[in-house]
């Protein structure tokens, strides 16, 4: 019998709020979000990014809807040039994207490094000679350049020192509110999940098991999976008091039409 990598994964993330895809490895995440990013296809189901279902898309249609979705990845090492500058790095996607003159191409890199936190000087350099936290910062730069709607962050602090980690995930809720950002976040840590995401979907053997608020999946989980994995949280702290509007929040396993801005349905 085959098996299916994603079956059954339905969820809905309203316009600056984070979804987090949860779940250990071979849980289906991957397929998730390649199937989101369109480096893969669904064989059934739909992915809506404010009603355009990005599955029947080809060609410049694709490639221009990728603009509004961006990925960071979870090595930020592997993930940068190594032959190109920081600067170079973060120009690309204009280059890719955009016929604007150099001025302003410049402007828009300045702009953006320090909006997550750079000085100018790292701008010549290459990944190389920056740490960890900085790396991801000019990859998350990267992913920013161009404006988009949603963020998909696979893993994107899993990498880090805990010190670093904090340290990204406050800057990824702070350009979260000054830019409206909606986040797919991918990580198999509820602790982070817990700090960072308004509502939940957790896979297991490639199917959703779980799906809801994060409180509401934190205190009533409603699968023997979802309950273990809560239970390896070192201190099994009560989860946040999230005050960002979440009674208004769908559920992401819903399928009542609701004005989301990211939509997968399988």
């Amino acid at each position: 019998q085959p098996f299916r990598a994603g079956d059954g994964v339905s969820f809905q993330v309203r316009r600056g709020t984070t979804l987090a895809l949860v779940g250990e490895s071979g849980s289906g995440k991957t397929t998730t979000i390649r199937d989101v990013v369109g480096f893969a296809r669904p064989t059934a189901g739909r992915i809506l990014v404010e009603g355009v279902d990005l599955a029947t898309l080809r060609g410049e249609a694709l490639r221009q809807a990728r603009r509004r979705i961006q990925l960071v990845h979870q090595n930020p090492f592997s993930s940068l040039d190594p032959r190109q500058t920081v600067y170079q790095i973060i120009e690309e996607p204009l280059l890719n994207y955009e016929p604007i003159a150099r001025p302003e191409r410049e402007r828009r890199v300045h702009d953006i490094l320090a909006r997550v936190g750079l000085p100018p000087a790292v701008l010549q350099r290459p990944p190389r000679a920056l740490s960890g936290g900085q790396r991801q910062r000019v990859a998350i730069a990267r992913a920013l350049i161009l404006g988009p709607q949603v963020l998909v962050l696979d893993e994107a602090v899993s990498a880090l020192d805990v010190s670093v980690q904090a340290q990204i995930l406050a800057l990824l809720e702070q350009l979260q509110r000054d830019l409206a950002l909606t986040y797919l976040f991918i990580s198999h840590d509820l602790a982070v999940v817990r700090q960072i995401a308004d509502t939940v979907s957790v896979l297991h053997a490639g199917r959703q098991v779980d799906a809801g608020r994060v409180q509401d999946v934190f205190l009533t989980p409603g699968s023997d999976y979802t309950r273990e994995l809560i239970n390896a949280i070192p201190g099994n702290a009560a989860p946040r008091n999230n005050d960002r509007a979440l009674p208004h929040l769908p559920d992401p396993s819903s399928d009542a039409e609701t004005p989301g801005l990211l939509q997968q349905a399988a």
